[in-house]
């Protein structure tokens, strides 16, 4: 008899087991739940399907011993009724993928403490919550006791402080239902920016003694508490636009339309330009209703005493873009700490071509990191020419040189082959971390061989993209060839890869002429400022990328040799430099010869081409044979037409 009672107890808990086993396939779907302690963890991707508070029950629902959740990256929404009464939850931690939450999801979970959220404030304010009892914070009457309604507290990016104050960031154009209720005592000061024209019902119902709208036009509230205050509460708004908010028939704003006269007590206008406190100089400042602060002038900001000294200080949290620039009088030789409040800075730009000095940036007294903790780093976008000055100005200092500040430049970096670029370029590869375009004011001429040489790498496909389709490329081999006693021979084989970096090449464009050109999306870290050389056992091949003077040594001893330009059927391809300077992004051959020993002929095999000196001698000859007799320059021979080695024709 107690076997039968056994096997039925067994069949009972096995037929509540599978019921379990089909509740959570039927009803999580791809999401799988695990509990450790009294911790539930919800792992998966996708959407949580909805079920009732009485019939379909989740296998949750009237819990009462798991005190924390944890919805998993990659689960989208959370069903209605999910967590319906489970009385002993107090914590709860959302993923940066949840967009939803469906009615009555955390109805009854009277105890909830903290929401921690992996993403930002602004992000939040998106999701979705169907009603108030969706929200774990819904639960506001007499159920709830007053210790755990005091100690409501959002964290965002999984913050190990809670977050009283509120910032949006710029482009958020509506605040969503319910997002941030009934957190009383923890938030205390939203700053909304200029593009929100929307705040749905109860979703700033948390009763704030601060609230700065950098907009001139209300908001518009979509249900009363849409923003509640505290008895005190003030309201800040730009200069100008008090009437548009201080209006008895604003919708919830003012105190007689609010829910239980939770409205502002009193509203204050604030400038949203002014004149910089300065220890020399001038300068002014304007903060525009999408949270750009410019300041414009000459001179030394001085440093502020705190943040309360700002002139734009109630919409410092506001400002996300920051601009520095010079007037007609010169530059800002230093901002002091103007930036350094600034809680929501994104990007600074400084639209002159010196880098001001400046002391900290973001942060400091008002915990920047409890707010903005694993943000994406601040941009800082500067000219190109900052990059000229030989320690990048101010660059190397702080706060510059700061690991939370990523260089960006602000235009084309633009390098030519006329001039010096190997201080811009160092300074690109050391300092500037985000991509970069570069424009090389280089002439290679169609359908002959040119010497190229460039500070950053071309693929194949970009070179067909500026030199035409059939274009070849030439890179020398590090192998001798043989050749005869008298000659020095160099291979040049097919670049099939493209360019790399510093390395010099013979190329042959196909296309007309091309002056200039651009390569996009350029890691400033493969940037390079020395050429490389390639050498066989006889001879070297020296990239430039900077003008190159011709010696008196290397003229007499004959070691300097360049390319002529064109090839005919019987003619040279090289010539010996007959002094001059060498344009940058070219290329060259050094063939040293030993003291007594007999000059050699260099050769060149390109492809199943060869071609050389016809002779070997003290003058230099043009394809036609003829010498050329002018002296101190270089000379590129293109048939029957002589040109310097700036491509001008000798007439």
């Amino acid at each position: 008899m107690d076997n039968l009672k056994s096997i039925s107890h067994m069949k009972k808990f096995l037929l509540s087991f599978l019921f379990f086993l089909f509740t959570c396939a039927s009803v999580w779907g791809a999401i799988t739940p695990s509990i450790e302690g009294t911790t539930l963890t919800l792992s998966g991707s996708g959407a949580m399907s909805s079920y009732g508070s009485t019939s379909n029950k989740s296998p949750w629902n009237g819990n009462t011993t798991i005190t924390k959740i944890v919805v998993g990256s990659g689960i989208t929404r959370i069903g209605a009724n999910a967590f319906y009464g489970m009385t002993a939850l107090t914590t709860i931690e959302l993923p940066a993928s949840l967009d939803s939450i469906a009615t009555d999801a955390f109805k009854g979970c009277t105890a909830t403490k903290s929401i921690k959220y992996a993403s930002s404030p602004t992000n939040w304010a998106q999701v979705g919550i169907a009603s108030a009892y969706a929200h774990p914070f819904g639960e506001n009457g007499g159920s709830v006791t007053t210790a755990t309604k005091n100690a409501r507290a959002y964290y965002f990016y999984g913050n190990a402080s809670s977050t009283s104050i509120l910032v949006f960031e710029p482009g958020l154009t509506r605040i969503k239902p319910y997002t941030f209720c009934n957190a009383n005592n923890t938030l205390t000061s939203c700053n909304i920016p200029g593009s929100v024209a929307k705040i749905g019902i109860y979703a700033l119902n948390s009763e704030f003694s601060e609230v700065v709208v950098n907009r001139t036009t209300r908001p518009k509230c979509e249900g009363n508490s849409s923003v509640t205050f505290t008895d005190s509460g003030i309201l800040y708004v730009p200069s100008g636009s008090k009437s548009s908010y201080d209006d008895k028939a604003s919708d919830y704003w003012k105190d007689a339309m609010s829910y239980n006269n939770k409205g502002y007590s009193d509203i204050k206008e604030k400038a949203l330009s002014g004149d910089c406190t300065m220890s020399s100089g001038s300068a002014s400042w304007t903060l525009n209703t999408n949270g750009v602060l410019t300041i414009t002038g000459h001179g030394v900001i001085a440093d502020y005493a705190g943040s309360a000294n700002y002139q734009w200080t109630y919409f410092r949290r506001l400002v996300h873009k920051a601009v520095i620039q010079n007037d007609e009088y010169g530059d800002l030789t230093s901002v002091g700490n103007a930036l350094k409040w600034n809680w929501g800075i994104s990007e600074v730009t400084i639209n002159q071509t010196s880098i001001p000095t400046a002391n900290i940036l973001g942060g400091n007294s008002e915990s920047y990191a409890d707010l903005f903790n694993s943000r994406d780093n601040v941009v800082l976008k500067i000219k190109s020419a900052s990059l000229a000055d030989a320690s990048a100005s101010n660059l190397a200092s702080d706060p510059w040189d700061n690991a939370r500040l990523d260089i960006q430049l602000s235009d084309n970096l633009e390098i030519g082959d006329g001039a010096n670029y190997s201080t811009i370029l160092t300074n690109c590869s050391t300092y500037v971390e985000k991509p970069v375009t570069m424009q090389i004011n280089r002439e290679l001429a169609n359908g002959i061989y040119n010497t190229f040489c460039s500070p950053v790498a071309i693929s194949a496909a970009k070179i067909k993209e500026i030199w035409g389709n059939d274009t070849k490329l030439y890179e020398m081999s590090t192998s001798a060839g043989s050749g005869e006693e008298n000659e020095v021979v160099m291979n040049f084989d097919d670049a099939t890869e493209g360019i790399a970096a510093g390395v010099p090449y013979l190329i042959k464009p196909t296309n007309s002429d091309v002056t200039s050109f651009t390569i996009e999306g350029i890691a400033p870290s493969s940037v390079v400022s020395e050429p490389e050389e390639v050498s066989n056992t006889e001879i070297t091949f020296h990239g430039t990328l900077a003008p190159r003077e011709v010696t008196e040594d290397e003229i007499t001893n004959k070691s300097f040799i360049i390319l002529t330009g064109t090839v005919t059927e019987d003619g040279q391809l090289l010539t010996y430099a007959n002094g001059g300077t060498l344009g940058g992004m070219r290329a060259y051959w050094i063939m040293d010869t030993p003291a007594g020993a007999p000059m050699r002929r260099p050769v060149l095999r390109i492809g199943q081409s060869t071609t050389a000196f016809e002779t070997v001698s003290d003058e230099q000859l043009a394809l036609n044979g003829k010498k050329i007799l002018r002296n101190g320059q270089l000379f590129i021979v293109r048939g029957e037409k002589m040109y310097n080695m700036q491509g001008q024709l000798i007439k």
